[in-house]
C-alpha cells in the first residue's frame, strides 16, 4: 500500500465508505464528474419543470460538496502557508455555512501540487490552461502524485503556484476552497473556476433556476462598491463576471448584490479602479482569511 493511500485510510478509521469514495473520487476523476454533468444535463433538460424535486436533490447535493470563493490576498496566505494550520470549531459555520463543513485543516501546506482540472478534460470547448486543481498539503497532495499520473500532476512552489493563479484570473478563473462530508468535512482542494467549463457553477446556475438562493458555492464575505465618477462604461466588469453580477443598462453599471460572490475578478479588471471590495457584514459569511480564522480559534 502506497504511503498516501495509508495516510488517508487512517484520516477515515472506521469509515472505510468514506475512504472507499475519497479513493474512486480521485483515482477516477474524469468518469465521476462526467457522470455529475450528466446528471446535471438531466435535472435541467428534464425536471426543472419541477421545482420542489430541484430544490431538494439540489439540497442535499451542495450540503454534501461545496466551494468557498477567496479572493486573492487571502489565496497568497494560504499558497504562502508555512506551517501546519487546523481550525475545527464551531467559528468555521461562519465561514462554510454547511452542517456537513467542519474542519479547515492544511497539514504540510508547503507541498503544492496542480492537476489537470476534469471540469475542463469533459468540456467540449476548455479553457486553458487545463492543470487548473490545486492541492495544498498532505494527504491529498500526496495522493495526487502517487495515484494520478493520467491527470498529470505536478509540484510547485509557492512563487509558481502564485503566478499560476495569477494567469489563471487574467482569464477570468476564481479560486474555490473546496469541502465535502465524504471527506469528513476537511477543506481539501482549490479549483481555478470558470463558468465555461466548472461543474460546480453550472450545477448553482441549473439549481437557480428552481431557487435563486441555492448555490453550490458561498461568498467570500465580501461585496463591490462603485465610485460612479471613475467608470466610463467600458463593460470589462461585466465580461468577466462569472455570476453574471454587472449589468450595462440605460447608461448606468448595475450591480447585482445577491448575485455577486466577491471574487474580485471585476476588480482586478477595472482600468479605471471604479470598483474596491468591501468586508460585508450583512451576508454574516466571514472570509477564509487564515490570519483572522486563527485568531478567532484563540
Amino acid at each position: 500500500m502506497k504511503e498516501s493511500t495509508r495516510k488517508i485510510l487512517k484520516k477515515y478509521g472506521w469509515r472505510i465508505d468514506l475512504f472507499i469514495h475519497e479513493y474512486i473520487y480521485f483515482v477516477f476523476y474524469v468518469p465521476y464528474v462526467r457522470t455529475a454533468i450528466y446528471l446535471i444535463r438531466f435535472v435541467y433538460r428534464f425536471l426543472s419543470w419541477c421545482k420542489p424535486l430541484v430544490k431538494i436533490t439540489a439540497d442535499f447535493i451542495f450540503n454534501m460538496y461545496h466551494g468557498k470563493v477567496i479572493t486573492p490576498k487571502d489565496m497568497k496566505k494560504i499558497i504562502t502557508l508555512d506551517h501546519d494550520f487546523s481550525v475545527t470549531g464551531d467559528e468555521n459555520k461562519m465561514i462554510f455555512p454547511f452542517s456537513n463543513s467542519t474542519k479547515i485543516i492544511f497539514e504540510n501546506p508547503g507541498l503544492i501540487v496542480v492537476m489537470d482540472c476534469p471540469c475542463k478534460i469533459v468540456s467540449k470547448s476548455p479553457c486553458r490552461p487545463i492543470n487548473a486543481c490545486m492541492a495544498i498539503g498532505d494527504p491529498i497532495a500526496s495522493f495526487w502524485l502517487e495515484h494520478c499520473q493520467k491527470y498529470n500532476p505536478k509540484i510547485m512552489t509557492s512563487n509558481e503556484a502564485l503566478e499560476h493563479v495569477r494567469k489563471l484570473r487574467e482569464t477570468g478563473h476564481i479560486q474555490q476552497v473546496f469541502s465535502k462530508r465524504s471527506g469528513r468535512g476537511n477543506t481539501y482542494a482549490i479549483c481555478n473556476c470558470c463558468k465555461v467549463c466548472c461543474t460546480s457553477l453550472k450545477g448553482t446556475k441549473a439549481a437557480k433556476k428552481a431557487d435563486r438562493n441555492l448555490s453550490q458555492t458561498v461568498s467570500s464575505g465580501y461585496s463591490v462598491m462603485l465610485d460612479k465618477s471613475k467608470c466610463d462604461l467600458c463593460g470589462n466588469c461585466v465580461k468577466i463576471c462569472q455570476f453574471e453580477a454587472n449589468e450595462i443598462r440605460e447608461g448606468m453599471l448595475v450591480y447585482d448584490r445577491e448575485e455577486c460572490v466577491g471574487c474580485e475578478l471585476c476588480v482586478e479588471h477595472c482600468p479605471n479602479g471604479a470598483l474596491n471590495i468591501y468586508l460585508d457584514c450583512e451576508r454574516k459569511i466571514l472570509p477564509l482569511d487564515i490570519d483572522m480564522v486563527g485568531k478567532m480559534s484563540g
